[in-house]
């Protein structure tokens, strides 16, 4: 008989990518507020959200 693992597990990836999704969805919406909530422009924000948190990831390569 093998003694437990003492690894420890990831969270499953649909929850990081929710987590993710979320926060991107919280600045789009504070970034929509900053432009008046201009109509028309959902997608240019939720773009520039997610260009904005990737810029403050760690690099994958390091």
């Amino acid at each position: 008989m093998t003694a437990p693992s003492s690894r420890k597990f990831r969270k499953p990836f649909f929850s990081e990518e929710k987590s993710r999704q979320a926060q991107v969805e919280k600045l789009a919406h504070e970034l929509w507020e900053k432009d008046g909530r201009s109509d028309g422009k959902n997608l240019e924000h939720w773009f520039e959200a997610e260009r904005i948190l990737r810029s403050h990831e760690p690099c994958p390569c390091d």
